[in-house]
């Protein structure tokens, strides 16, 4: 079971990985759709969150 979870970990900050870059390659036209998708398929609460560290992200590069 936990090699489940560490599989399911390790694509999880793949695709955060993968996405990040995309972000920073695409910068606003990416950010509007990344966070479009976020809000529509995350729960609201971590939706909101992931947005709030999305944002925090912008802020700092």
């Amino acid at each position: 079971m936990l090699r489940k979870e560490e599989a399911i970990i390790d694509r999880m900050m793949i695709i955060l990985a993968f996405s990040f870059y995309l972000f920073v390659l695409l910068q606003e036209s990416f950010k509007h759709f990344l966070l479009d998708i976020l809000s529509l398929h995350f729960k609201k609460n971590a939706g909101l969150k992931l947005i709030e560290f999305l944002s925090t992200l912008e802020e700092t590069c």
